[in-house]
């Protein structure tokens, strides 16, 4: 349901109301039944109207950045709890989504099983990704966190723990499902992700955490029939080959390093994803740089995002029927997330569990590429992204 007025502005109004209250205990505590929130407001910028970086043109937008959440976790009997997490987004007009709900059991000292809806384990921040305040971005570098396209997942995973040395060594394997939603000129399209299969290894000390990971899966496209009719009629030869949309097998794997010393801090990660079909390969990467001064941390971050994907046969197509090749050549392209960008950001943590954060964003595509930008007209090539959030957890 739409609300009257402008959108706007009760994100502000609750930012108020939970800044002022930033005195009370983050968490409010009543026979181990655990309350938390956080909330993002924020205002996002472009230089251009021919093209949108994440719903925003040249206009002020507020809707792509807020967020608001709040998670209960409770305990079912001794070393057992549930949790569950709402959270709802202003570029969703504030639709409520249950973003977590898992039953966690502490098996022993060392083991930890988790079933339910969980978050998919497959970058650094994965468990907290959708919580702004925990990281320094605005918004975490999209060139590698777009790759799967889902942070959730239906499954269980089962996670050890041990001490080795100065070190603490986390072992996480899981099996699950999942599902997403894309959109295609005007048409929703389902993508079903099943018998989910991965792990990863994360490696701590004080200095540094060093994680690699690793998982395998199949995907269809569902409820498609006008992506299916089209694919077939443009190109009936390479369709099965090369262009099918069901019972795909895709790969993913990911290594990154995150470290502070002293005042510095480095994050990075490389990611790598690996299908069939219809779906492009793709390669993202990104490396941030930031140095603290007090509560205030100056950063800089790199990164990219490559296609690595060919499609034999529309040559040959194009002699036959060019206008049928162009048009699904044109398809591709959409797909095609070919792009770099650099990003100098803020972050000020100028009260206890609030940060207010800035950041320039600069986007290159590739020629032939509409990299992860949206609604862009001819011979567009980059844009500039202006952004500014106030994050709060409670």
């Amino acid at each position: 349901m739409k609300r009257d007025g402008p959108k706007w502005i009760w994100p502000w109004i609750i930012t108020a109301i939970v800044i002022n209250s930033i005195s009370f205990p983050c968490s409010a505590i009543v026979d181990d039944f655990v309350i938390s929130g956080f909330i993002t407001t924020g205002v996002m910028t472009t230089s251009t109207e021919d093209a949108t970086f994440l719903s925003a043109n040249d206009d002020l937008r507020f809707d792509p950045l807020s967020l608001v959440g709040i998670q209960f976790t409770a305990p079912v009997q001794d070393r057992t709890s549930f949790t569950i997490q709402f959270s709802a987004r202003g570029i969703d007009e504030y639709a409520p989504d249950v973003k977590l709900a898992f039953l966690k059991m502490e098996l022993n000292e060392y083991y930890d099983l988790r079933a339910g809806k969980l978050p998919i384990p497959f970058f650094m921040i994965s468990d907290y990704i959708g919580i702004s305040y925990t990281y320094p971005w605005v918004t975490p570098p999209i060139d590698v966190y777009i790759q799967t396209g889902f942070t959730e997942f239906e499954g269980l995973d089962l996670i050890k723990r041990q001490q080795i040395g100065n070190w603490s060594l986390a072992i996480q394997g899981f099996v699950g499902s999942s599902y997403q939603t894309i959109s295609v000129n005007d048409f929703d399209i389902k993508i079903e992700v099943s018998s989910i299969y991965g792990a990863n290894i994360t490696l701590t000390s004080d200095l540094a955490s060093f994680r690699l990971g690793h998982s395998t899966g199949r995907f269809s496209f569902t409820d498609a029939p006008h992506l299916e009719a089209a694919l077939i009629a443009f190109a009936p030869a390479i369709v099965e080959d090369q262009l099918d949309i069901s019972d795909l097998d895709g790969k993913f794997s990911g290594i990154g390093i995150t470290s502070e010393h002293e005042n510095f801090l480095f994050m990075s990660e490389y990611t790598m994803k690996i299908t069939n079909g219809l779906v492009a390969d793709t390669v993202g990467w990104y490396a941030l740089f930031g140095y603290h001064f007090g509560p205030v941390l100056p950063h800089l971050t790199f990164s990219g995002i490559t296609t690595d994907e060919k499609y034999n046969g529309l040559e040959t197509l194009k002699v036959q029927t060019p206008n049928l090749a162009n048009a699904i050549e044109d398809f591709i392209k959409s797909r095609t997330l070919t792009e770099k960008s650099i990003t100098l950001g803020l972050r000020y943590d100028f009260r206890e569990n609030t940060a207010l954060k800035l950041e320039i964003q600069h986007i290159k595509i590739d020629e032939g590429s509409s990299g992860l930008l949206q609604n862009i007209v001819a011979d567009f090539n980059s844009i500039r992204a202006y952004s500014i959030t106030l994050d709060a957890i409670f």
